[in-house]
């Protein structure tokens, strides 16, 4: 099984709905769990409004570069 599947939406056959397979979900949950790791190094040892002014440019980067809400 891959990590996403392709299904026909059943009230417009036309339209078609992608979504994450149970492994697929398995997969972005470690890549989160990576994320939060890396932010947990990346502002360790920080003053608490430093870590947090930290997490935010990264947020908006992420934003900026169209990988997230804002």
């Amino acid at each position: 099984m891959g990590l996403i599947e392709l299904r026909t939406d059943p009230d417009d056959r036309r339209r078609r709905i992608l979504s994450l397979t149970a492994r697929g979900n398995s997969e972005l949950a470690a890549l989160q769990a990576a994320a939060d790791r890396d932010l947990t190094r990346l502002t360790a040892g920080r003053a608490d409004n430093e870590a947090a002014e930290l997490a935010d440019a990264l947020k908006r980067i992420t934003c900026l570069l169209g990988g997230g809400e804002k």
